[in-house]
């Protein structure tokens, strides 16, 4: 059994680099629609984009629940400390098994060398200290904070904004992998341009039952730069969220910003092409 840890506060292999076709947002366009959806069962590792997911009071289960450890300071790892753990974006997870049933499920991590490591295998950490270099450890997040996620279980980015982004940075196509979101939608009423700062505290219904509501918007880091799979490093897309979409949030200064955080109200079950509606509080 893996080892439990505390929330960070803070692919399955697959990789998709988003096509955002134009599209007309004005007041004919009845219907706005989930475009995609993705989970990550490894913090800062490849995520695995799927048709279908229940999303739950603490978000999609097994959704950044496991995390690898350096267990001198019980602190987990993150691509953004790249001299120590390496680019961790670079590594594919596969599910030993279908999704279903209790998190976390086996998973097994591939290295861009072709190094595989599953996490059923008793001599996991072994194998993974003698590749970084120093005690390591693969841990599930504890049944009271189930995930390793940042700041909020759910993240979600317009499908509009990407277009937007894709024309203030039109030599290097955005990929949406960059940004690592749970969900790509159209918000309703969007007309591109990051939209999501507008809709902080409001909320959605997407499909019959889930509802979720907006917390903050999601300030980018270095990891929106790096190379992963057959992304090149792109340090310039930072640059232009900084020049396009920079918000002070708390007592910090401006940050570079490309879409929102969001927690559940009501869980449900969606799917790629449901509705998006806004819902009354």
């Amino acid at each position: 059994m893996l080892p439990r840890f505390g929330g960070s506060g803070a692919t399955i292999s697959g990789f998709h680099r988003l096509v955002v076709q134009e599209h007309d947002v004005g007041a004919s366009e009845a219907e706005h629609l989930v475009h995609g959806i993705w989970f990550y069962p490894v913090k800062s590792m490849r995520g695995h984009r799927v048709d279908s997911i229940f999303v739950g009071e603490h978000g999609i289960p097994g959704d950044r629940g496991l995390a690898l450890f350096d267990v001198q300071d019980d602190r987990p790892a993150s691509a953004k400390q790249a001299s120590r753990w390496g680019n961790l974006m670079d590594v594919e997870v596969h599910l030993e098994q279908e999704r279903g049933g209790e998190w976390p499920c086996p998973v097994i991590l591939e290295f861009p060398d072709g190094a595989r490591y599953s996490s059923s295998d008793p001599g996991i950490d072994d194998l993974l200290s003698r590749r970084f270099g120093f005690p390591t450890t693969l841990g599930a997040a504890a049944h009271d904070q189930p995930a390793f996620f940042d700041l909020a279980p759910l993240h979600v980015i317009d499908r509009g904004t990407m277009a937007h982004l894709e024309q203030l940075h039109p030599d290097s196509a955005p990929a949406i992998d960059r940004f690592r979101p749970n969900l790509l939608i159209d918000f309703p009423g969007s007309t591109g341009g990051f939209v999501e700062n507008e809709w902080i505290g409001r909320r959605i219904r997407i499909g019959v039952d889930l509802v979720i509501e907006f917390t903050r918007p999601c300030s980018r880091c270095i990891m929106t730069t790096m190379a992963q799979g057959d992304l090149p490093g792109d340090p310039a897309v930072l640059k232009t969220l900084a020049d396009h979409n920079a918000l002070v949030l708390g007592d910090g200064g401006p940050s570079p910003c490309l879409g929102v955080y969001a927690r559940t109200i009501t869980t449900g079950t969606i799917g790629t092409g449901d509705l998006v509606v806004e819902e009354s509080p």
